[in-house]
């Protein structure tokens, strides 16, 4: 199976960290949505408030196609990661992103023509330290 430059894709403790071994075509750390609101006010007028993006507000939505399946042994790795009650990993990527992550939905789909999986991940990033390869210190 070949991997792409998406292949770069880690999830795990530090040190013990599982490779995906195919490209995922949904991806998409850069889609950060902001915490506020809107306000009708009288004769038409509306109020915004807007208390900008706050990285634990923000779910990374990662998914795998039937093109590229998820290996096996990868699926069993990340499906213990999840099951894992109450633990948070890194996840860094070919972007340069280095987040601290909590696994909130692993959906592996076998394929019954191949071995290996597509999948859907769903992850809340807890903490940034690379932001698409720079030391992030925002919130």
């Amino acid at each position: 199976m070949s991997i792409g430059p998406f292949g770069r894709l880690s999830l795990g403790p530090t040190g013990a960290m599982v490779q995906f071994t195919a490209d995922p075509t949904t991806y998409s750390p850069w889609a950060w949505k902001k915490r506020m609101s809107f306000h009708p006010n009288v004769g038409g007028g509306i109020t915004i408030q807007d208390f900008g993006t706050t990285m634990k507000d923000q779910i990374i939505e990662i998914r795998g196609d039937k093109e590229q399946l998820l290996e096996n042994s990868v699926v069993a790795s990340i499906h213990a990661l999840a099951r894992a009650k109450g633990l948070v990993y890194r996840m860094t990527d070919w972007l340069g992103n280095d987040f601290t992550v909590f696994i909130e939905e692993f959906t592996p789909m076998p394929d019954y023509r191949l071995p290996g999986s597509t999948y859907t991940l769903k992850v809340r990033i807890l903490g940034v330290t690379q932001l698409f390869g720079s030391a992030y210190t925002g919130s």
